[in-house]
């Protein structure tokens, strides 16, 4: 089915931040339903097709790289999926912007010029990421000469630069296009919610920014949703918000009648692999958090029991910190605390409620051995879709690195989830940060 295909210009160098910028647009053109094209090799190239790749949409056959050689010495980058070797040299860039239905500049020197020029010449839409350095940024909102009444679009963000395509190829004019589902924003994160005189680990977890008042968070959804309704109506799109909810306490179904009001609102609840397996026991921290509400002693006080603080608690694999629990006469199991069992699993998902993995277990996953956390998380993948689950997944504390990126891509999860608060979260397009809401 055809697919709108947009023109990546930049340069064979790119800094930091302009890859990265690049590599976001790169996801997003693909998740939005468009193709790329571009020079096919390094930098800005490298950066958007590997982008691309990571979308949740890539199919294999969404990047396609015009090298200017034609011979073996001059490679395309290893996220390329369609490779075409010109033989035309720099007028490649001719051919660059011919092909494609639109055109995006980021950055670049001389070679990029030239190709915003041809694009220009061939009277393709074009916009340029103001904020990328390079001709991108001195062209943006500047006409070129006279042969075209409206300047280049100067585009502040990513973000505008999908909105911007989602004007000029609505979805449903050009059929290859899926309806944009998900509104390019960040990520809203809930832990627990709690009604006036919360008793318990939510105490706690009050205090701690964790756990908020029902009342608190339907006003927020109610104002999130209603911005994302008068955004739709102003384009006349259908898109959604992700909200997630974390760990599976059963106080999350407070929330269930509020999302089914607010079909702008998705919400997405990760388990552990734990819980999909019918173990309905707290958390570790939870039980902790409620022994000291029970008891009325502060988290420091507890540490001085347990011998470990709770920062150095998380670092622990989950048996171990139920083990610390158990030694120190904390109960496991604190009747305040309950988790959601399968049917209400089962009852959340058939309500429109996504279900995600939290991971095999609710520790810092960093500490296990790659060779164990692999066959770990591709068991969990299973015990999800078992359940009719999404296979998405959100790293517990927000805490991965590359190497457990790779991997719960090998094991078949098609988003995964950081937060943009956690230091020992990465940073990188196959990665939606989200934002704690306290």
């Amino acid at each position: 089915m055809f697919k709108p295909l947009i023109a990546v210009f930049g340069g064979n160098r790119a800094d930091p931040e302009v890859a990265a910028t690049a590599e976001l647009l790169g996801r997003g053109l693909v998740d939005a339903g468009f193709r790329i094209v571009c020079g096919g090799l390094s930098g800005v190239m490298a950066a958007v097709s590997c982008g691309a790749r990571s979308s949740v949409a890539w199919t294999g056959a969404e990047v396609l790289g015009l090298l200017p050689g034609w011979t073996d010495d001059e490679q395309p980058n290893e996220w390329i999926d369609i490779t075409l070797a010109t033989g035309m040299g720099s007028q490649r860039n001719n051919l660059v912007a011919r092909v494609a239905d639109a055109a995006i500049a980021i950055g670049g020197g001389a070679g990029t010029l030239s190709e915003i020029a041809l694009a220009w010449h061939e009277q393709r839409p074009l916009g340029c990421l103001a904020q990328t350095g390079g001709w991108a940024q001195r062209l943006a909102g500047e006409r070129l000469d006279e042969r075209r009444e409206r300047p280049i679009v100067s585009l502040g963000s990513v973000d505008a630069a999908l909105i911007w395509l989602d004007d000029l190829f609505p979805s449903g004019v050009w059929p290859g296009r899926g309806p944009t589902r998900w509104w390019p924003a960040q990520v809203p994160c809930l832990h627990r919610v709690h009604e006036p005189g919360v008793v318990g680990a939510r105490r706690i977890q009050a205090e701690l920014g964790m756990s908020l008042p029902l009342s608190a968070i339907e006003a927020r959804l109610r104002a999130l949703a209603e911005h994302v309704r008068t955004w739709n109506r102003a384009h006349e799109q259908h898109r959604q918000v992700l909200v997630t909810i974390d760990d599976g306490h059963a106080d999350s179904t407070l929330l269930a009648p509020i999302f089914a009001a607010l079909p702008e609102l998705q919400p997405v609840l990760f388990v552990t692999a734990a819980l999909l397996d019918g173990d309905r026991r707290p958390l570790p921290l939870t039980a902790l958090y409620a022994w000291c509400a029970t008891t009325g002693r502060t988290l420091a006080q507890a540490g001085e029991v347990l011998g470990i603080d709770r920062l150095g608690l998380k670092l622990l694999p989950e048996h171990e910190q139920r083990r610390r629990l158990d030694a120190a006469g904390i109960p496991l199991e604190p009747e305040t605390e309950v988790m959601l069992d399968l049917q209400q699993l089962a009852d959340l998902r058939d309500a429109g409620w996504l279900i995600g993995s939290h991971g095999p277990e609710h520790s810092d996953l960093r500490q296990l051995d790659p060779a164990e956390l692999g066959p770990r998380l591709l068991d969990g993948r299973r015990s999800l879709l078992a359940r009719g689950g999404t296979p998405w997944l959100a790293w517990p504390e927000g805490r991965n690195n590359r190497a457990m990126l790779e991997l719960a891509r090998v094991a078949g999860f098609a988003m995964q989830f950081g937060l943009d608060t956690e230091a020992g979260c990465e940073r990188g397009p196959e990665l939606i940060l989200r934002s704690v809401w306290t």
